[in-house]
């Protein structure tokens, strides 16, 4: 094995862990959106439960409801997690906004 090829292969395994891990972070990134959306269109119809159903596809985010004139907007926080290893003060966070449902007879 020559020299350049041993410093080479430390630098190419370092850059495809980096890779993975920031595409791990970009799938936690959508799943975090996409409980955001959910939690905003179940708690619009009035059907409750948002919080567990954030939790199951995200276990441990948080959840964080507004109502901002007609609209009503969820925000899913989670701290990013590579390799299994938390980093500590990084999160991401999704933001989702629906239509309240008027209740029948009121306009």
């Amino acid at each position: 094995m020559t020299a350049e090829f041993a410093t080479v292969v430390p630098a190419v395994i370092l850059l495809l862990a980096v890779c993975l891990a920031t595409l791990q972070v970009g799938v936690q990134q959508l799943r975090v959106q996409d409980a955001a959306a959910v939690a905003a269109r179940v708690e619009a119809r009035g059907d409750g439960g948002s919080a567990a159903i954030v939790s199951e596809l995200v276990p441990g985010a948080s959840l964080s409801l507004v109502t901002r004139g007609a609209l009503l907007c969820a925000t899913v926080g989670d701290a990013v997690t590579v390799a299994g290893v938390t980093l500590g003060g990084v999160r991401i966070r999704g933001e989702s906004c629906a239509p309240t449902v008027d209740e029948p007879g009121t306009g």
